[in-house]
């Protein structure tokens, strides 16, 4: 019976592709822990009607990274980054006679875009509270503002009309 002798280069070959294997599966590890803490982060804004003379929209909540935020400006959302966008809002109306119109629109982009009514809830009751929420894809850019009408009707409660989106993708 014969013994094979090792050769010194076939155990260096062997190391070498052990610690190669070690490597590619180290990279491996890091690639996807990277990719689910980037899957992690959320961006989110929340708005509530200010109860003041102005009668506006305040940020009442917002959670971002530098990449991902929101701003708020003149009543409407600017957002920094496109995606899939979960629209979520509540509103509440006091006793009032006037038909009652939720509508959230996309603002107007010089040269870009037009305006355009993304989605609309009316409400036949003389009192209650209306929901709407809504998935939109939107591009880096884009400017959104929920209309109210009419807006003398509202309850100015942040507790009872409020509106927010979340970034999902």
């Amino acid at each position: 019976m014969c013994r094979q002798q090792q050769h010194p280069h076939f155990s260096l070959l062997l190391t070498w592709c052990s610690l190669l294997t070690v490597a590619v599966v180290a990279v491996a590890a890091a690639l996807m822990i990277s990719t689910i803490r980037q899957q992690e982060q959320v961006s989110a804004t929340r708005l509530a009607m200010k109860g003041d003379l102005e009668k506006k929209w305040i940020q009442d909540l917002q959670i971002h990274d530098s990449i991902t935020s929101t701003f708020l400006h003149n009543s409407s959302v600017t957002l920094n980054t496109g995606g899939l966008y979960y629209f979520y809002a509540v509103t509440t109306f006091r006793p009032c006679d006037k038909k009652k119109t939720v509508v959230l629109v996309r603002n107007k982009i010089p040269g870009r875009k037009e305006k355009l009514t993304l989605s609309e809830v009316r409400m036949t009751l003389s009192e209650g509270s209306m929901s709407l929420s809504k998935l939109i894809s939107c591009e880096k850019g884009d400017s959104l503002t929920l209309e109210v009408i009419p807006v003398e009707c509202l309850r100015w409660s942040p507790e009872k009309t409020y509106w927010g989106l979340f970034l999902l993708s």
